[in-house]
């Protein structure tokens, strides 16, 4: 559980192209067995803790001809942002993947916010 002790939160949003490997013909695509994309996430200013992360699908552009074998999640999570990675295995094969993701978190807390 994250908790917050701080009269200042934070959320911070986003959407990026995780891959595209369609018109590349790379691996998420072409490939079979387990393979992996990772793709590096700044936050628009860092917090005052490691914030708690949240990722979802936002847009997948997949084979029907098998079944859809699919992990995603945050990892290396720091103040100042986080990899996203998605995972697949067997004879899955997606071509396209966007992933939403939302960060919420105590931010610090200096004086002049008060003074605004």
């Amino acid at each position: 559980m994250l908790k917050v002790r701080s009269t200042l939160f934070g959320i911070d949003q986003g959407e990026i192209a995780l891959f595209d490997h369609f018109d590349a013909e790379t691996e998420m695509w072409t490939g079979s067995g387990v393979r992996d994309v990772e793709q590096p996430v700044a936050f628009s200013e860092a917090f005052e803790q490691v914030p708690g992360v949240h990722l979802s699908i936002s847009l997948i552009d997949a084979d029907t001809d098998a079944f859809m074998r699919l992990r995603i999640g945050a990892r290396d999570v720091t103040r100042h942002g986080f990899t996203a990675r998605c995972e697949v295995w067997g004879d899955t094969r997606i071509a396209r993947l966007m992933v939403s993701w939302q960060a919420t978190g105590a931010l610090d807390d200096p004086e002049e916010y008060w003074r605004l």
